[in-house]
């Protein structure tokens, strides 16, 4: 346990998880196998697996291991945000305040404040990977909808130039060239359009759930 914390502070976080996974869990009572289980979770959560932390935080909950508290809820929600649940973030971040020490007005106030955060006009707005994959048939589209319209219309440029380019050297006999200067460089500049589009949607998507999760911690912390 302790080699393990001093690998998280060093942000070895795989390595901590490696050397929590060496502590035989069945042999714990239960106060130990929270601290172990609840470790996992958070070097999981730190090293971006946020699959895997809310997989162990649910374990303790399902087992109703008796030192289950607040902190394991608020780790549960944020590594829940991070996967885009938000309803069900949003209902273990309730349950938490519900259950809080906090005065009814306090309460209320933190209440409020979660209804505002997980609005629908709050949350962010995601591109549609289904819909960027359709959109991205047309060149320049799907750079242009990922949210880079000006780089879209530059790929769009460039793919209409290469087509051009292959058309009028076939119709001038230059097959070879215009083989090698057209369609040779459209299919460049085509699938390279389409590679940089889901790129650009990953990082647009990324940023705006960044965004909106670093207010919920902002929240959370205080629980």
């Amino acid at each position: 346990m302790q080699k393990a914390s001093s690998l998280k502070q060093l942000k070895q976080y795989t390595a901590a998880i490696a050397n929590l996974q060496r502590i035989p869990l069945f042999f714990l009572n239960d106060s130990t196998r929270n601290i172990v289980h609840f470790e996992k979770a958070l070097c999981y959560y730190l090293n971006g697996d946020f699959t895997l932390a809310e997989f162990e935080v649910r374990q303790l909950k399902e087992q109703q291991n008796p030192f289950y508290s607040a902190k394991h809820d608020i780790l549960l929600a944020l590594s829940l945000n991070e996967q885009n649940k938000w309803a069900n973030a949003k209902l273990v971040l309730g349950d938490v305040i519900a259950k809080s020490t906090f005065s009814q007005n306090q309460k209320d106030s933190l209440v409020a404040t979660l209804n505002m955060l997980y609005s629908k006009r709050n949350l962010p707005k995601l591109k549609s990977e289904n819909k960027l994959f359709w959109i991205s048939f047309i060149p320049g589209a799907g750079i242009a909808y990922a949210g880079k319209p000006l780089e879209g219309a530059f790929n769009f440029t460039l793919n209409a130039t290469a087509l051009g380019l292959g058309v009028l050297g076939i119709l001038n006999g230059y097959y070879i060239t215009g083989y090698a200067g057209g369609a040779i460089m459209l299919e460049k500049f085509y699938f390279g359009g389409r590679r940089r589009s889901e790129y650009l949607l990953k990082q647009t998507n990324y940023t705006r759930s960044r965004r909106f999760n670093q207010e919920v911690k902002a929240i959370a912390i205080k629980l």
